[in-house]
């Protein structure tokens, strides 16, 4: 039985019911409750193998399909490069496919990468001055970074600072 009494200075709830149980019935409840969360664990533990495979996979997927699309730009830029003079329809083609595979495994926030390969790029095509400490550049920086030792925020700042290395001579480690 419960009972509320309330004074002026505090309320207090109190219970005067004991609640009885008998043997079998706390067995019944005990085993209804142990095959609830065994049936429960069969069903969600391999729900749960099966995504955390599936993000691995996917990961390991990524990293692979990014590694050729880096190894195909850089390729492609360096054809160009030493081009001696003569760009073809074939060369171009292959550096604007490169480019866009590139951009197609990038996310959102790694569009700085993008940003410094088509930068690279039309500096290639345009047999600018400054494409071979671009191209230079972006060799060391694009498996450095896929590999997790550059950061995408350290991405833009050492472009920019060995571009000016390779530009003035200065050797860089």
């Amino acid at each position: 039985m419960l009972t509320w009494s309330s004074s002026a200075s505090k309320s207090v709830f109190t219970t005067d019911t004991v609640i009885r149980m008998d043997s079998g019935l706390a067995a019944i409840i005990g085993a209804s409750i142990g095959s609830g969360v065994t049936l429960l664990a069969s069903v969600v533990t391999p729900w749960i193998r099966e995504t955390l495979d599936r993000r691995r996979r996917l990961r390991e997927e990524r990293s692979v399909a990014l590694f050729g699309a880096i190894r195909d730009v850089l390729m492609a830029a360096s054809t160009l490069k030493f081009r001696n003079g003569s760009l073809t329809v074939e060369h171009a083609l292959a550096l604007h496919e490169a480019l866009v595979v590139l951009d197609l495994h990038l996310g959102p926030d790694e569009y700085p990468i993008s940003n410094l390969a088509v930068r690279t790029a039309t500096l290639v095509r345009m047999d600018d001055p400054g494409a071979g400490s671009a191209l230079a550049a972006l060799q060391y920086i694009l498996p450095r970074w896929r590999a997790g030792v550059i950061k995408i925020e350290d991405v833009r700042s050492t472009y920019s600072r060995l571009t000016e290395a390779f530009d003035s001579g200065t050797n860089v480690d």
